[in-house]
């Protein structure tokens, strides 16, 4: 009754970590009571607190070739996660979304025209904005070619083309559960469709 009676005093403006604070205050640690309390905030339009804050995953894919960009979005459908994709044609186009957004991860081909993935790398290395953003390399090179070409800096993860469904997904979730450590408060996987790597 005194959490009801603080929620109607306060017109329901409370946000998610006041509610929390209320109900400690309350001394209510007990499950089924804060159950209870979840359920009348959410029927009066205020979301749970442990569901405060939550986003998707914010990847960036440079890719040219609409098959990739096809068969990528195929792999990202049996995760589970909750991913917020864009697309950039090549690196000037993925250059001018990263100073829209900041992606959690870039995943860029090698290949493209006019402009290519080194250039996308090179110039993410030489702003320290964009330092923090993780990148992926897919292409159908080998791992002998992209070494013995020698342009590849070392920070970035190559992967070899056709991407396998298991190696995209785990990495998904490995940088969802880094994120989170630091606070960014990523959705968690829904009903990951995982399989045999494609």
């Amino acid at each position: 009754r005194w959490i009801r009676a603080r929620l109607d005093q306060d017109e329901m403006t409370m946000d998610g970590a006041a509610v929390t604070a209320l109900i400690d205050a309350a001394g209510l640690k007990l499950p089924r009571i804060r159950s209870a309390i979840d359920k009348l905030v959410q029927s009066r339009g205020t979301a749970a607190p442990t569901e405060t804050g939550a986003r998707p995953l914010r990847v960036l894919l440079a890719e040219d070739d609409p098959i990739q960009v096809a068969y990528f979005q195929a792999l990202l459908a049996r995760g589970g996660h909750d991913v917020a994709l864009t697309v950039a044609n090549d690196a000037s186009q993925a250059l001018i979304q990263l100073e829209r957004q900041r992606p959690d991860l870039v995943v860029t081909d090698l290949m493209m025209t006019p402009f290519d993935g080194y250039h996308l790398i090179n110039a993410m290395a030489q702003e320290s904005a964009y330092q923090p953003i993780e990148v992926i390399v897919l292409t159908a090179l080998t791992r002998k070619e992209v070494e013995e070409d020698g342009r590849l800096p070392n920070w970035v993860t190559l992967y070899q083309k056709p991407l396998q469904a298991e190696r995209l997904l785990g990495y998904l979730d490995a940088l969802a559960t880094r994120l989170n450590r630091a606070g960014q408060f990523i959705q968690a996987p829904v009903q990951p469709k995982r399989g045999p790597a494609a």
